[in-house]
């Protein structure tokens, strides 16, 4: 009988234990303990407003997003983008996006300034001011509370081709 019951706190125990795991795992809004290059890449805004995404409680994926983003280079660059391979979309009203799942796009390119990102934080310098703040990335997915870029909060990275 004794074994028993310390077989089922045991048990139990390990159930807890998977459990707070679990949790951990899946919270979309623990900081990123990623690896610094995890911000390397073109990101762009969500555009939740667009008639493709009209309802933002449901639009979790993004899947439209602000012709206006930024690329943060390996060597710690950081570059303004303009997506131009279309002229105004009617899904977004007056305001150009694209639909991410677009295997390439043409943009314009300026070097605004440079970055430095680390354990989740971003430090961005650019010629109209620098600051530093908190960046929660998961997967693809970011959140940027920089108040040097202007961009919206919520953005997707876009791994297709930019042609320059």
């Amino acid at each position: 009988m004794h074994k028993n019951k310390i077989f089922l706190l045991c048990l139990v125990g390990v159930g807890f234990t998977l459990t707070g795991c679990q949790k951990e795992v899946v919270k979309p809004d623990v900081k990123s303990a990623l690896l610094d290059n995890d911000i390397v890449g073109n990101w762009f805004g969500c555009e939740f407003g667009s008639k493709y995404n009209t309802n933002t409680s449901t639009d979790k994926d993004c899947l439209i997003v602000d012709d206006d983003g930024f690329q943060f280079s390996k060597n710690g660059n950081l570059y303004k983008l303009e997506e131009r391979t279309q002229n105004r979309e009617w899904q977004c009203g007056r305001s150009p996006c694209f639909k991410l799942d677009r295997e390439s796009i043409s943009a314009r390119k300026k070097k605004i300034g440079s970055y430095s990102y680390s354990d989740g934080v971003l430090n961005v310098v650019t010629n109209k001011c620098s600051d530093s703040s908190s960046v929660y990335l998961l997967n693809d997915k970011a959140v940027f509370e920089s108040g040097c870029l202007n961009i919206d909060n919520h953005a997707r990275k876009y791994n297709g081709i930019i042609n320059y």
